[in-house]
């Protein structure tokens, strides 16, 4: 009896661990099951390996996808973050080691555990090795050497909230701190601090409270505002490796254009990139999964003029001609919330500022300037204009729905609702001229959707401009996590005008390419004022200077300000000289600009770079959050304190130092003393960089005049990129190269020009070319094409003794034909 009682016991037992553990029960309590008792489920050719509920697939050799399904349901559609989900390619091997599953290729190795449920550190963990340099990680473990990524905005920002260091990273989505915003936090303290004390709202700065008043703060605040003094997680790590979760985000129909809900039920999608040291390899897998970096039209890389003010028109064309005066460049307009009515969510053009905008708009390009318009597209005011037309498109009882709302909440995941407010809303505008918007959206009520608000806000505009404008989609936005890296270019936000955002900012933007924010643009000279609140008419003038001179080294110039006074000749005459030469220099530059972001579409490469993305093994290099690169070829270290006091680290290599006319070898540290009109800009020996000349439109063309800026003491190769800079051309062949080569000799220079490759639209058959050797002493001969250079029509050479640069004018040659330039000494 004893036995027949027990029976139905162990049936029972047998059943639920069949079903708990599938085919693969026995293999997880038996050691001793050999290898041909092993049945694994191979599809695609063997290039996806499917065990019990999991399925394994290599995307590069240095990146693997895991998915876990209970209902063993895997997903080849690509999410709104991992946006290009390629072919898988073969596992190099799947065998069995004890009771688990051995997954391998030549970099990663899967040790995985079947029947034990969803991914854990009981049933997975992952090994791997790249270069000299292994590791390991199973799910649950925290990577504190990860390198930083992104935030949302500095948006209330100041020397009180700095972030230093970076959360850890895992695979919680971690990265997502980085779409936290600061204006509900402090307006959230504040509340807090009036209704503790029973008086009004104090405007105390973020420092005060963050200083005086934290201990007041209810623990939720606390949590938010700790949050933000780290660094959200980048793709790059220290520990040589990166997870993605995408288990819970939207899937991407490429055919439709459209997401579709995340998986339900218990599913995990994960992807694992392993890199060590070799931090370009993990970009371009980024990249290739989670999407390319477009290029941005070759204007964008002009000035842009931006401020927060009730300007009229009249005010936009006396600022133009004020440009025009002192001959500064600019290439943007941007207009702030003064083009329209209805507050902050207006549609409407303020007649009063604006009493005829499409002329408006044709005067601004008459002038060769692009403009944008800030928008705030989270909704819209019931009594706009624009709301009839929108309401009809969707169907809806206008009249009744005015009546019974006062506003209509967007949702953009709702493509008919997004379908209507593009036609209705945007495509007047542009059909009087509106070149491209300034998407200035922050929240995110679509998480249940499985997208963030903002990243997809984003996706459509971008979108909206490729493919139905046909043009390059320029977008001026909020980084909003993974993936908004495809639609540049981004602002950084409201932050105080203090040395210390200064410095925060030059951190922000090397860290930026961390996460493929490669066009970051910041308020220069600060938005807030010194002393947020008091709206001061000026910035510390010294101050002022610093900023425009980091914001001349970077691809994209924008000043803004909510009270003005950023506009150099309201500074006297010594800053604006000052501000002059910065803006010559940011000109002079977008060529190597330009030529660096085919690298950024191609591989994943920021122009922008900490010091470490090119000097990984040098410990030194990850200390130095202040200091950039630009390519590989220039080293900026900004002054970022007041006094002309700049401390600089230099790697491995020799060195031109601009600022004081010298010569260093790296690694070296320097304690500079560097003149106001000054900048530590330190160039690689063995360098060609590309420039132009000053102009005051960059616009959609290749200088009529190539610079060829040389820096001997080595080697270089330059293939030059260039394309009609506007079309989307550039993504199917329409680009050419100009192959350029340095040689450094001990007593001679030699440089090449090759025929170009390549072509595009309306590309010049000729050039005007110049060469500057920087740093040499004066030659003894210079010849073009082995004959002395002075009996060649259109060339000649000068020597500038105090500059110790010699300027050779090769004059106007066919692109097509190749040329030589030999320099003795």
């Amino acid at each position: 009896m004893k036995i027949k009682r027990i029976l139905p016991v162990l049936f029972f037992v047998l059943f639920f661990v069949i079903n708990q553990h599938g085919i693969y029960g026995k293999l997880a309590l038996d050691s001793t099951v050999t290898e041909q008792t092993l049945k694994i489920n191979t599809v695609e050719d063997g290039n996806s390996i499917i065990i019990g509920n999991a399925r394994f697939s290599l995307i590069t050799p240095y990146l693997i996808r895991l998915e876990y399904s209970a209902a063993k349901k895997f997903e080849d559609r690509p999410t709104i973050r991992a946006v290009n989900l390629p072919e898988p390619i073969k596992i190099k091997s799947v065998k069995q080691e004890n009771n688990r599953i051995i997954v391998e290729s030549e970099n990663i190795r899967v040790k995985y555990l079947p029947g034990e449920g969803s991914f854990s550190a009981k049933n997975l963990a992952i090994s791997w090795k790249v270069g000299n340099m292994s590791g390991g990680w199973k799910p649950g473990n925290e990577d504190f050497h990860n390198l930083g990524g992104m935030f949302t905005s500095l948006d209330h920002a100041d020397r009180g909230i700095i972030a230093k260091g970076v959360h850890p990273a895992g695979f919680n989505n971690e990265e997502r701190l980085g779409e936290l915003n600061l204006w509900p936090i402090w307006w959230g303290a504040l509340s807090s601090l009036a209704k503790k004390s029973g008086n009004g709202i104090t405007w105390f700065t973020p420092e005060y409270i963050v200083k005086y008043r934290f201990d007041m703060l209810p623990d939720s605040l606390k949590k938010e505002i700790n949050n933000r003094l780290k660094f959200p997680p980048g793709i790059l790590s220290q520990s040589g490796y990166f997870i993605l979760n995408e288990s819970h985000s939207a899937f991407f129909n490429h055919e439709t254009g459209w997401i579709e809900p995340p998986s339900s039920g218990n599913y995990q999608n994960l992807y694992f990139f392993a890199y060590g040291r070799d931090y370009s390899r993990g970009l371009k897998d980024f990249v290739s999964l989670c999407g390319t970096i477009p290029l941005i039209p070759r204007w964008a890389y002009g000035s842009w003029y931006s401020v927060y003010q009730n300007l009229r028109a009249g005010d936009y064309k006396e600022i133009v001609s004020q440009y025009h005066k002192y001959k500064l460049p600019i290439d943007v307009l941007v207009v702030d919330m003064d083009w329209h009515r209805n507050g902050w969510y207006g549609w409407d053009w303020n007649k009063k500022n604006f009493p005829d905008p499409a002329k408006f708009i044709r005067w601004v390009h008459l002038q060769g300037l692009k403009i944008t318009l800030n928008l705030h597209c989270e909704r819209m005011e019931i009594k706009d204009s624009h709301f009839v037309p929108f309401g009809r498109e969707l169907g809806l009882d206008v009249e009744k729905y005015r009546k019974e709302n006062k506003g209509y909440v967007f949702d953009f995941t709702k493509e008919k609702v997004a379908k209507a407010f593009f036609k209705t809303m945007l495509v007047p505008d542009e059909k009087m001229g509106v070149d491209f918007w300034w998407t200035d959206v922050w929240e995110n009520r679509t998480e249940k959707s499985g997208v963030n608000e903002v990243l997809w806000t984003n996706h459509l505009f971008h979108t909206h401009a490729e493919k139905d404008l046909k043009k390059r989609g320029l977008v001026l936005c909020r980084y909003s996590g993974i993936g908004s890296h495809r639609y540049p270019a981004f602002f950084s936000g409201d932050a105080a005008s203090q040395w210390e955002i200064l410095k925060h900012e030059i951190d922000v933007s090397a860290r930026g390419g961390n996460v493929g924010v490669n066009y970051l643009s910041h308020d220069l000279g600060g938005f807030k004022g010194a002393v947020p609140g008091e709206n001061l008419p000026l910035v510390n003038p010294e101050l002022y200077v610093r900023w425009m001179q980091f914001g001349a080294l970077n691809p994209i110039m924008r000043i803004h300000s909510d009270h003005g006074v950023r506009e150099p000749w309201k500074y006297g005459e010594k800053v604006l000289e000052i501000v002059r030469q910065a803006y010559r220099l940011h000109v002079s530059l977008v060529p190597y600009f330009y030529h660096l972001s085919r690298t950024t579409f191609n591989e994943g490469i920021p122009i922008l770079s900490p010091l470490y993305l090119y000097y990984p093994n040098d410990g030194e290099a990850y200390h130095h959050p202040a200091e950039y690169l630009i390519g590989d070829k220039i080293l900026v270290a900004p002054v970022c304190q007041p006094g002309n006091i700049r401390s600089v680290y230099l790697p491995s290599g020799r060195y031109y130092s601009l600022a004081d006319n010298k010569t260093y070898q790296g690694p070296v540290n320097l304690n500079m003393y560097v003149y106001l009109d000054k900048i530590p800009i330190f160039i690689k020996a063995g360098s060609i960089l590309p420039r132009q000349k000053f102009t005051e439109r960059v616009g959609s063309s290749v200088p009529d005049t190539l610079i060829l800026d040389i820096y001997p003491g080595g080697d270089d190769q330059l293939n030059l990129y260039e394309d009609d800079g506007e079309s989307l051309e550039y993504r199917s062949g329409g680009f050419s190269r100009l192959p350029v080569i340095l040689k450094s000799e001990k007593r001679k220079i030699i440089l090449s020009v090759k025929p170009i490759t390549g072509s595009y639209r309306n590309m010049p058959i000729q050039r005007y070319f110049e060469i500057r050797i920087n740093f040499v002493e004066e030659p003894t001969k210079v010849k073009f094409d082995h004959q002395d250079i002075s009996g060649v029509h259109g060339s000649s050479y000068k020597y500038f003794k105090e500059k110790r640069q010699l300027e050779i004018e090769v004059g106007r040659r066919s692109v097509f034909k190749p040329w030589q330039i030999e320099v003795d000494f």
